[in-house]
């Protein structure tokens, strides 16, 4: 987000060549994206993520799956909450912050924590998919070792890990990258917000490039990689046993061969599915933003980084509809079951 941000924040002080999309269309562009699409699906987003964890929560944490996905609707809430920041919204619409010296620091500080949580619910996200794959193929390859390597305790410990790396980064790339400074301009205030000092002293000795490219690398091609590969692995694994019991007996355990993959499974491999597919998708438009054709074509890139956030919205809501569609279909299923009692 903080990076997204110093490029959006550059619109209004830096002149740019020939432009592939007028300022016009970008500013229209943008207008529909955080006053309309963002805010709507994000709303729609919000409701579904909170009804999971409550589902979840009443259900219990007695199984990993459980945890992760509690751990993944938590990460998408944020993520939609965060991504609708109304101060910075507010920051380019009148060209930074115009209100009392007060206001400008409020309106920083409510900055600061929807940039935090959107690049925590961001970033935890994109590596819980990666603990969801791993799960399951443990699950589905050693199905009685898993129950006593894979423990709730110990899917808790990592979690916490995850999250206070992700904390950790998060209080780098935000409060302590950036600051406040309100001026008189023409005796009105004005809040600018601009690097602060640590953030420059690391950008002259190449700390922050080489924070930014571990993070590019722990966020980009190696969780996608990851989840692609395992995805892949669980679909042969999942062929294999069907076919094995196929071949083993005769119709009474092929037509119990549908369970080969339980619901459970099912759900986490929709999920993690799907994240490759709008993940992958963001991972190649992150590509064409640092390609030369685009370079110094301000409003081009950022009306790219504005779909690239509205896919990863549309992911959040995804997540949430795969999720409630297998509960709403396993209900279905057991008072099927139950009047054919």
């Amino acid at each position: 987000m903080s990076a997204n941000v110093t490029g959006l924040l550059s619109l209004t002080t830096e002149a740019t060549p020939v432009l592939f999309i007028s300022f016009e269309m970008y500013r229209l562009i943008s207008r529909i994206c955080y006053y309309a699409l963002f805010p709507c699906i994000g709303v729609i987003g919000i409701l579904g993520n909170v009804t999971n964890i409550v589902i979840l929560a009443r259900q219990g944490f007695r199984k990993c799956s459980n945890i992760l996905l509690f751990s993944l609707s938590v990460s998408d809430c944020l993520f939609l909450i965060g991504v609708n920041n109304i101060p910075i919204q507010l920051y380019l619409e009148y060209s930074k912050f115009r209100f009392s010296e007060t206001l400008n620091s409020m309106c920083f500080v409510l900055y600061m924590i929807c940039s935090c949580a959107n690049d925590f619910g961001l970033f935890s996200s994109v590596i819980i998919p990666v603990l969801i794959t791993d799960e399951r193929i443990l699950a589905i390859f050693y199905p009685f070792q898993a129950y006593v390597i894979l423990t709730p305790r110990l899917t808790v410990i990592v979690l916490s890990c995850l999250y206070i790396v992700d904390g950790i980064f998060c209080l780098y790339a935000v409060p302590l990258s950036y600051q406040l400074q309100n001026v008189l301009i023409n005796d009105v205030v004005v809040g600018v917000i601009g690097p602060s000092d640590m953030r420059k002293i690391h950008e002259r000795s190449g700390v922050k490039q080489v924070i930014d490219q571990i993070v590019n690398y722990m966020t980009g091609v190696i969780p996608i990689s990851l989840v692609t590969l395992g995805c892949i692995v669980i679909g042969l694994r999942i062929v294999q046993i069907t076919n094995r019991r196929r071949q083993l007996t005769s119709s009474q355990v092929t037509a119990s061969s549908k369970h080969g993959i339980t619901k459970t499974t099912k759900t986490l491999l929709k999920i993690c599915l799907l994240y490759i597919v709008f993940y992958g998708s963001t991972f190649i438009a992150s590509f064409v933003l640092q390609s030369e054709i685009l370079e110094g074509q301000l409003t081009t890139q950022s009306i790219i980084q504005r779909f690239h956030y509205l896919v990863l919205i549309i992911n959040c809501v995804g997540n949430f509809l795969i999720y409630f569609g297998a509960l709403h279909q396993f209900r279905k299923s057991s008072v099927v079951g139950q009047r054919q009692e």
